[in-house]
């Protein structure tokens, strides 16, 4: 059974904030963290002397920067990120195969811990020695049939 998919520069930089952003704990670490400093680097410079305010210049500073730390890294990889055609296929026999504009992945079915399907995204976590994550936001799947790759996926992964 397979998907076939178009992410576009805007679905890659939805993704990449959605999965930068939410993370429970560490998301809000980050979404919050940046201005947080910010502020706290503004009243520790206004209201100490001496080491104070370099402790208050540098929390500026880092927070600053750890606020913008996305849209650096977005604006960065600007001119690299570009459309992208593939798909994604699921074998009966427990092999899932990733596939895009550069390159092919075959996946075995021992490594497909979770999925879940949310009313923007299908979601496939990949535990092999590092942890992946495929998001591909329901909008851009073009081909194939997702309530029959879904049912076949329910054999391999659990429900999240």
């Amino acid at each position: 059974m397979k998907i076939e998919y178009v992410l576009t520069k805007k679905d890659k930089t939805m993704i990449y904030l959605n999965q930068h952003y939410s993370n429970g704990f560490w998301g809000l670490v980050r979404l919050l963290g940046g201005p947080l400093l910010l502020v706290f680097g503004i009243i520790v410079f206004l209201f100490s002397e001496g080491l104070g305010r370099y402790v208050g210049i540098f929390s500026v500073m880092f927070g600053a920067y750890y606020g913008l730390r996305p849209l650096f890294s977005l604006l960065s990889e600007s001119k690299e990120i570009s459309d992208e055609h593939g798909f994604l296929s699921i074998s009966r026999y427990g092999t899932l195969t990733v596939k895009d504009d550069n390159t092919e992945t075959d996946v075995k079915k021992e490594y497909i811990k979770t999925y879940s399907l949310t009313k923007k995204y299908l979601i496939i976590r990949i535990f092999t020695s590092r942890s992946f994550l495929i998001q591909i936001p329901l909008e851009c799947i073009t081909g194939g049939n997702l309530k029959e790759f879904i049912a076949i996926l329910k054999n391999f992964a659990e429900k999240r």
